[in-house]
């Protein structure tokens, strides 16, 4: 990993990690990346609203002296982002109404598909 992110302006820091995630880490469809992490945002179960609480956290206070703000992923990714912790995540949004189980199974097969034996990212 060790990449950084701008996480941007005028989206939430949150929502814009989110997309990167899906879009530039998992390789989901545009859509479907969208309305995961839309629902992953609008969640109301308590995994997705401490998951965006401990992000929000993380993303407090980091502009940089040009006014753009970045997030080292290498913490993030081990810590809050880790891949069972999407995985249930994602259940939950099923449970919740806000993704159907097919989108769900997608999701759920692009996060195993970038998880080690070990439970962890890839590298």
């Amino acid at each position: 990993m060790g990449a950084k992110v701008n996480v941007g302006q005028g989206q939430s820091v949150v929502e814009n990690l989110l997309q990167c995630l899906a879009t530039d880490w998992l390789r989901l469809p545009d859509a479907l990346a969208k309305r995961w992490t839309h629902a992953l945002y609008t969640a109301r179960f308590s995994r997705a609203t401490s998951m965006r609480h401990t992000l929000s956290l993380l993303t407090t206070g980091l502009p940089t002296s040009q006014g753009a703000r970045y997030l080292d992923l290498d913490g993030v990714m081990h810590t809050t982002l880790r891949p069972g912790e999407l995985l249930a995540v994602t259940s939950d949004l099923v449970l919740e109404g806000l993704l159907d189980a097919k989108e769900c199974g997608v999701i759920q097969e692009a996060l195993l598909g970038a998880t080690a034996r070990d439970g962890r990212w890839k590298p």
